[in-house]
Formats: C-alpha cells, structure tokens, sequence
C-alpha cells in the first residue's frame, strides 16, 4: 500500500548550488559589446600620435636654437670665438664651453615634458661634442700661430740687431746664437720634424750673413763685405750665394767706379782728360760707371758754375736799372764785376742803350724754335740776343722769349721735348755747335750728328719694340756724342787718326772704321747676316767699316760696302 513520506529527525543539510554554465558568442560585436573599446582605442592612438608630434616640433625648435646657439659663440663679430686670436684664444675652451651649456640649459628649460628633455639631451650632448672639438682645434691652432709670431718677432728682432751693429766685435754671431735658440725652443713645443728643424737653422744663419752683407753695399763698404762673404761662404745656402755673390759684383762696381771717379776728379783738369784717364779703367763695366760718374761730375759743376754766372750777371743788371746813365764799370762792384765773363760784361755795356748789331742778332734769334727759345736763361738771352738788338726788337724778342718760357714749363710737365733740340743743345752744351755764327761746318755737323743719333733711334725701336723714353733719349745722345772711330790714313796706317764721330768731315765718315774688338758680336753677327743675304763676301777691314758707318749714320757708306 502507499506510503506517504514523513519527515523524521533528519534536517536539510546546506550544500552548494552546482555551477551554472553557460557560452558566450565569439563575435561580441554581434550584439554591440566592442564598439565603446575601438573607440578608446583610436582615441588613444590619435592622443600619441599628436604627443609625438608636438615633441618633435618642439625638439626641433629647441634643436634650431642650439645650432643657432653654437654658431653665435662661433662667429659673432663681436664676441664669438673667431675672435679670439693668438694669445687672446687662450682660456677660451673654459670660457666657451660654460656659455656653450648655459645656452643649452635655457632651451632645455623651455621644454614641457621629460620625452622633449630626453631627446633634447641626446642631441646637445652631440652638438656639445662637436663645439668642444672646435673650440679645441681653434685654441690650439691659434697658440701655435702666437707661438709662431712671436719666434718670428723676436727672430726679426735679433737680425735687425746683428744688421744695425755688425761692426760690434762678436754681435753677428751673437744674433746667429740666439735666433737658433729660438727656431729650437719653438720646435721643441710645436713637435716639428728633425729634418725641418735642421733646414730651418741653416736659413736662419744663410739669412744673416746676407743681410749683413747687404747692409756693408749700402753703406759703401763693398771691399769689407767681399772679405767678410770670404770667410762665411760655407754657411751660406746655394741661392744665397748666388744672390750675395750678384749684389757683391754691383757693390764693387758702385764702390770701385766712386773710388776712381774721385782720383780722377782730384787731378784731371778737363771733362777730355778726365774721360780719356776713365777710359784706362780695364774693368768694362767699372769703366763704363766711371765714365758716366766723370760726365755727371762735370755737368753738375758747370751747371753750377753757369748758375753761378747767370746771378753774377743779374746782380750786376740791378746797378745798371738805378744807374741808367752810368758806366757798368764804375756802378758794379769790382768783386761782382770781375767774375763775369767778357760776352756778359759786353752785354752791360749795351744795357741802358740800343745794341749795334740789330740784323745779325735778329735774325739769329728768330731762327731758334721754341723749345731753343726756352732753354735760354735770362742771362743767355739778354747777353747771346737782347744786348744786340734795337729797341724796338728788345721788346718783341722779350715778348716771344717769355711765350717760349712759359709754354715749356707746361710740356716740361709732360716730359717733353723734342729730339732734335735734345741733339742740338746737346751740341751747343759741349761747345761742338756755335749758336753764335751758326756756319755751314755747325750746321753739317749737326746734320750728320742727327742722322747719327736716328740710326740709334732705330736700332732701339727695332730691339725694343717701342720709341725710346725721354731719359733713354737723351742718354743716347750723351753716349753718342763721346763716341770715337778711327780714320783711316790713306798712305801711311800706322797714323790713323782716333776722331769723335761728331768731329768727322766729308772724307772722314768714308774712311772711319771700329777695331774689331770693340765691335759688340751681336752687331758682327748682324753684319754677316746681311751681307749672306746679298751675297756679299766680307773681310775684316769691311766689317770695321760697316760698323763705323751704322753709328755715324752713314747709310750710303753701308750700300757701297755691301755691293
């Protein structure tokens, strides 16, 4: 039969629930759960990404500012590191260094994160590499350059003490000691090669004897700069010797010819005598220079002998213009009276009164060109033309005579003056031209002579390629005018006569000739290119013709050798 269930003493025991399981979808977004964790996740992406770009502008700012930084303390013209300069670099790495950092320290400032500051850092600890290393190299470049000044300094200022005292016993080698003291206390500290340290100590020494020796031809002691150059020789370099030996040879020939000249200027009594003793010099370029020191001795003295006169004479003038109607003999001192010469003293007399030889010193200074007008002196004009004329041409004569004055002082500006007066005051200066009389032996001479004198004229432009300067003029015509050929005597050779060549006559330019050794090879080799050319033999007594007859002028003469 049933039973129906009682309940006893047991009681409901506690006991877990069992576990509730259940699955959730894979795709949760099915049902809308991973919209809101995208959306985050993009927010943050965008969130970094304007972070890393706000540090990078920021860091490239401050990046800018360090560079701009960096290249201040460089090249500020006022006050950057380039320039600091010899002694005035020193300290500077200390000093450009802490400035360098303290401009880092106040960008790194501007900086608002740690991301910023940690790029930032890596890039000035860069930066500050790089500046060091340039602060370094330009201190040290710089001390080497003081360094190096200052040796040389003190170089330069123990040759100039060996140069100024070289007649102090002992001071030359003094000054040698102490510059290679110098060159090696300066290589010791800048590490220079053995090698160059040597070549450096040789030049310092080779580099004072010439300097002393130069010094010795300044002051005219050539014979004591030669013996010194004697006994140093060996310590010299190859091209200092040859340079010391160059200046030597000047030396002596500068020394030398003074030395002559003055022996001659002592005893000679005439420009000829003194020239024909010049000429017995052996040495050809020391008796060249003392040639050219007679005729430059003699032309001061009577350049200053003729100013002299030209006072005398218009000191004398001023008794006449109170005196009108006294004699020049009883108003003018004796002592002034007596030294001027006899054409100025005829000139006095005819002062105050008409001159009496009017036609003759009319015309003849009316045939004087410009130029010749011009290199009159007061006293050469009233006594050579104004003395002689009337009253009338007086005044005409003076007037022309001031124009010519006056116009050349203008071309004198200019260095100008033309050959053919150059030629004929030459002529006049030597007395070989009379502007007095002007007769046909003056007037051929001075013809010939500027044919002459053109040939030379030729000759340069032809080896030079151009007109000759004035100096270079009128050294030719001085040259020129002193020349000698010798002139053949028909009957007896051993009475040919030695003649200048403005002295020659008609027949004489025909027979002149030049002995052989003192023709220059250039022009022989000249003359046999010629006559190769026309097919013309020629012999020894031809070529000396040839040439006699190219420095006279004498054109024809040439043709009729070379027939």
């Amino acid at each position: 039969m049933p039973t129906v269930p009682t309940y006893g003493n047991e009681r409901v025991s506690e006991s877990a629930l069992p576990s509730v399981r259940f699955s959730v979808p894979n795709d949760i977004e099915a049902f809308g759960g991973g919209s809101t964790q995208k959306t985050i996740n993009t927010a943050l992406s965008i969130l970094q990404e304007e972070k890393r770009k706000a540090d990078d502008v920021a860091t490239t700012e401050a990046y800018s500012k360090l560079s701009r930084l960096k290249n201040d303390l460089i090249y500020n013209p006022k006050d950057g590191l380039n320039t600091r300069q010899g002694k005035n670099a020193f300290g500077a790495f200390d000093e450009f260094g802490s400035r360098f950092d303290k401009g880092a320290d106040e960008i790194e400032k501007s900086l608002s994160n740690e991301d910023q500051k940690l790029m930032f850092r890596k890039m000035k600890l860069k930066e500050k590499t790089e500046f060091d290393g340039g602060v370094q190299r330009h201190v040290y470049q710089e001390s080497v350059r003081f360094d190096n000044e200052t040796t040389k300094s003190a170089l330069s200022a123990s040759l100039d003490d060996a140069v100024k005292n070289y007649q102090s016993p002992g001071k030359i080698q003094e000054s040698i000691q102490l510059q290679k003291a110098l060159i090696q206390a300066n290589a010791d500290r800048n590490g220079l090669p053995q090698e160059q340290l040597k070549a450096q100590l040789v030049e310092v020494e080779s580099q004072t004897h010439k300097s002393v020796i130069n010094r010795m031809l300044a002051n005219g002691q050539d014979i004591l700069a030669k013996e010194y150059f004697n006994g140093i020789k060996k310590k010299v370099t190859g091209s200092d010797s040859t340079e010391i030996e160059r200046s030597l040879q000047t030396g002596t020939i500068k020394g030398e010819s003074q030395r002559q000249t003055d022996r001659i200027m002592s005893s000679a009594g005439t420009v000829t005598e003194a020239l024909a003793e010049a000429r017995k010099i052996q040495d050809s370029d020391i008796r060249d220079s003392v040639v050219n020191r007679v005729k430059s001795r003699f032309a001061e003295l009577k350049a200053l002998e003729k100013k002299e006169l030209d006072e005398s004479y218009l000191q004398a003038t001023e008794y006449l213009k109170t005196n009108s109607s006294s004699q020049p003999i009883d108003v003018i001192p004796p002592s002034l009276f007596s030294k001027l010469t006899a054409d100025q003293k005829r000139a006095l007399y005819s002062y105050n009164i008409p001159g009496t030889d009017d036609a003759n010193s009319w015309v003849s200074f009316l045939e004087l060109s410009p130029q010749e007008m011009a290199t009159l002196s007061l006293s050469d004009f009233q006594t050579q033309y104004w003395a002689g004329l009337n009253q009338e041409h007086r005044k005409q004569a003076t007037d022309l005579w001031n124009t010519a004055k006056k116009n050349t002082d203008d071309a004198k500006l200019n260095g100008l003056l033309s050959d053919k007066a150059r030629i004929k005051n030459t002529l006049i200066s030597t007395g070989l031209y009379d502007v007095q009389t002007k007769g046909r032996r003056d007037k051929v001479r001075l013809i010939q002579f500027e044919n002459a004198v053109d040939k030379q004229f030729q000759d340069f432009e032809r080896s030079k390629g151009r007109k000759p300067y004035p100096e270079e003029t009128q050294k030719m015509i001085d040259d020129l005018i002193t020349k000698k050929v010798f002139v053949e005597d028909a009957v007896f050779m051993f009475f040919d006569k030695e003649k200048r060549i403005v002295e020659l006559s008609e027949s004489d330019r025909n027979e002149a000739y030049v002995p052989m050794k003192d023709i220059p090879q250039t022009a022989i080799d000249r003359i046999k290119g010629m006559a190769k050319q026309r097919g013309v033999a020629l012999t020894k007594d031809k070529i000396q013709k040839i040439y006699a007859a190219a420095i006279i002028g004498n054109d024809d003469r040439i043709e009729e050798l070379l027939r």
